[in-house]
């Protein structure tokens, strides 16, 4: 992961798949160093100004996989 880009490798055939998001937050583990994401941070950076928007009568969603 690279700011909002996933980079996805086949280990079977090597082929590479490139996804972009608004976010990404890195959450599987320390092996690459990486600062691990807890929930908190994703509440902070993205819930709260959902939440915000809801309250004011926009409709939101938040969609999270993994």
């Amino acid at each position: 992961m690279e700011g909002n880009t996933t980079l996805l490798t086949d280990p079977k055939d090597g082929k590479e798949l490139k996804y972009t998001y608004d976010w990404c937050f890195w959450s599987h583990s320390n092996e690459a160093g990486k600062s691990i994401f807890s929930n908190s941070d994703l509440m902070n950076d993205v819930g709260t100004e959902l939440l915000n928007n809801t309250y004011e009568g926009f409709n939101s969603t938040i969609f999270a996989y993994g």
